[in-house]
């Protein structure tokens, strides 16, 4: 049955969605295995894999050979480390080099980096950036919400590097009017390098909390606790 002229824009959101997913789930599967220490878990932390059958094998020697001298082969669910439950933000990209210059004004480093795939760092902070020619700014880009200890001391550094480089485009606090976006397109449109960041404010939700849109269209939102609601 087709669409409506009102549905349109929900089913190309849905299209694109699924356009996303097709393209970064096969990058993600593989850097969530491969990143943080765990590539491959078995070989690089103990040096040695477990067979389907259990037996046991180290490079250089069998698992028969290490039972007949009477080794005792570490115990792999002993070992593995615990690992906080979390979720890792995925976003998508036109310009991996220049996300992760990006992405370092706010203090996150390149922990790896793989085809066309770059997993960011900055404490207990992760970001996953994939690559993707069809990435289009305005209708498939994403949003993060970070949680962390002083908003305002990452808000004022950023703001001080932006002003260096001579890229800032501050939206101020008390709104963003249409003539904010013509200047906005106006500077786009010559070529002038704009990061766009929106003031930092105390929210209605109990955040003090800022937002920083990203070179490929992405919204970056930081933000620390100011009381509870």
């Amino acid at each position: 049955m087709a669409s409506s002229p009102d549905s349109q824009p929900a089913v190309d959101q849905v299209r694109a969605q699924d356009s996303i997913l097709q393209h970064i789930a096969p990058k993600v599967d593989y850097a969530v295995m491969r990143c943080a220490g765990r590539v491959p878990w078995e070989v690089k932390q103990l040096d040695f894999a477990v067979s389907d059958r259990g037996s046991a094998s180290m490079p250089g020697r069998s698992g028969t050979d290490v039972a007949r001298r009477g080794e005792r082969l570490p115990d792999m669910d002993a070992a593995r480390p615990v690992e906080r439950e979390r979720a890792v933000p995925v976003l998508t990209v036109l310009d991996l080099d220049e996300e992760a210059r990006f992405y370092a004004r706010l203090g996150f480093e390149v922990l790896h980096r793989y085809d066309g795939y770059l997993v960011l760092g900055r404490g207990d902070l992760e970001i996953h950036l994939s690559y993707w020619e069809d990435h289009d700014p305005s209708r498939t880009a994403g949003v993060v919400s970070l949680r962390v200890s002083d908003a305002q001391a990452i808000y004022d550094d950023l703001c001080s590097q932006l002003e260096q480089d001579g890229c800032l485009y501050l939206a101020p606090a008390s709104g963003i009017t249409p003539e904010f976006w013509d200047e906005l397109r106006r500077r786009v449109a010559a070529g002038i390098p704009t990061v766009r960041l929106h003031e930092i404010e105390d929210k209605p939700w109990g955040l003090r909390q800022f937002s920083v849109i990203d070179m490929s269209g992405n919204a970056i939102r930081i933000g620390h606790r100011i009381r509870n609601v």
